[in-house]
């Protein structure tokens, strides 16, 4: 986990520990191109990265996302392949994924998601591409 942040990471050997805390959250997101088995077997494997925020005074999971790294031919980029739970949360939570990408060298971060994530996001810099929202890092 990422000390002090909201939103940290979750080393694929601490996902058991929650798994049946951050599975009612992944199955609102999971779908038949990409099950709940698929979602848990990529992050124990370190395909994916899952990020947890927790209720600070219940401990409680309250938010999950997932992530992974593209390369494409000419750029590096971290994409959000899945978030769940509030939304506002997470509007003001991307600063945790922007900071991840820069650590990472990034060029840009990428936001995958239903339209409704353009409305959130975009007073944080994101923009509509596509389908994918993103926003430049380096």
């Amino acid at each position: 986990m990422l000390v002090g942040e909201s939103y940290p990471l979750v080393h694929p050997r601490a996902i058991n520990n929650r798994w049946l805390e951050i599975a009612p959250l992944l199955e609102r997101v999971a779908d038949p191109k990409v099950t709940l088995d698929d979602i848990y077997t990529f992050c124990m494997d370190g395909t994916w990265v899952l990020w947890v925020r927790q209720d600070p005074e219940t401990s409680q999971v309250t938010d999950v996302a997932v992530t992974e790294f593209i390369e494409y031919p000419q750029v590096h980029n971290l994409r959000v392949i899945f978030l769940s739970g509030n939304d506002q949360d997470w509007s003001s939570g991307i600063d945790i994924f922007e900071k991840y990408a820069g650590i990472n060298q990034c060029h840009a971060i990428e936001v995958h998601g239903r339209k409704g994530w353009e409305r959130v996001l975009k007073n944080r810099g994101f923009g509509l591409d596509h389908i994918t929202l993103s926003k430049r890092i380096l």
